[in-house]
């Protein structure tokens, strides 16, 4: 029987990373690395090495249309990787691009979608890549297909959340930000439960506390400044991990539009 693979998925700077530090802490801390190490266990799916690795070859940054090897890639790691060597993050939304599929139910197992109030990732994103916010605020809206990178599309917010809260075949649980910061505990647990039923894992409360000490914010503040976090572009990719900031940050217009084009995925997500 074919293994599948589990996707930690979102759009980017809604708390991947976070869930991540903690889902690595709890199901691979034996091995005694520090966080940052950890991390890796559950690496990005969109990477050039992966990719690299699968199809055997170099790859060309510029010309690689990586959409179109992401079945094939993703159905040669089911083949050949034990169900813990799974577990991807992704940031690309649910779907077809250029008449390729991302991913399918042939192989996903389980997803997990962590979803962040738009006008938060809005301030945190423009923060991570070093852009204005009116300049990441003109992609954060724009109705068409999407802006294509090398092997990252980034379409807009309301969209995203919908491709995936429309991939039904699958089991999956759609998890908020804020509810992950807020009571870290119950909503681990919670994704601990599921992974449970696919890894074959017992649960320990007292491996949950630990994860949760381990990434508390100052300590993974502290461990950057100690260590550079591989996946940062700027030393400063732990930058608040708060709420609500974006009042400080984006102007009275710009929270009206978000508002408005986004209001019935925020209203569905208690966000208005």
């Amino acid at each position: 029987m074919l293994n599948k693979i589990i996707w930690l998925a979102s759009y980017p700077k809604s708390g991947n990373t976070f869930l991540r530090l903690l889902l690595t802490n709890y199901l691979f801390n034996e091995e005694n690395l520090n966080q940052f190490e950890l991390i890796r266990k559950i690496p990005k799916f969109e990477k050039k090495e992966l990719f690299e690795n699968i199809l055997k070859k170099k790859i060309n940054s510029e010309n690689f249309d990586y959409i179109k090897n992401s079945l094939f890639v993703q159905e040669e790691l089911c083949k050949k990787f034990s169900p813990y060597e799974l577990i991807f993050k992704t940031h690309h939304f649910y779907g077809s691009l250029d008449g390729n599929k991302f991913t399918s139910s042939q192989y996903t197992n389980f997803f997990i979608y962590i979803v962040r109030d738009p006008r938060e990732v809005l301030v945190s994103y423009a923060h991570h890549s070093g852009i204005t916010i009116k300049d990441c605020f003109e992609v954060f809206i724009d109705k068409s297909l999407g802006h294509k990178k090398i092997f990252e599309t980034i379409i807009r917010w309301d969209y995203h959340y919908k491709s995936w809260r429309s991939f039904k075949n699958v089991p999956s649980i759609i998890i908020k930000y804020e509810d992950l910061i807020d009571n870290t505990e119950k909503v681990l647990s919670k994704v601990l439960k599921e992974l449970a039923k696919i890894l074959n894992f017992s649960i320990n409360s007292q491996k949950i506390k630990k994860a949760i000490k381990d990434n508390e914010f100052s300590a993974l503040k502290k461990l950057e400044k100690k260590s550079k976090f591989h996946e940062s572009i700027n030393d400063n990719f732990f930058r608040s991990g708060k709420k609500d900031t974006w009042k400080d940050f984006l102007t009275k217009d710009q929270i009206k539009i978000i508002e408005k084009e986004f209001n019935s995925e925020m209203k569905e997500l208690n966000y208005l």
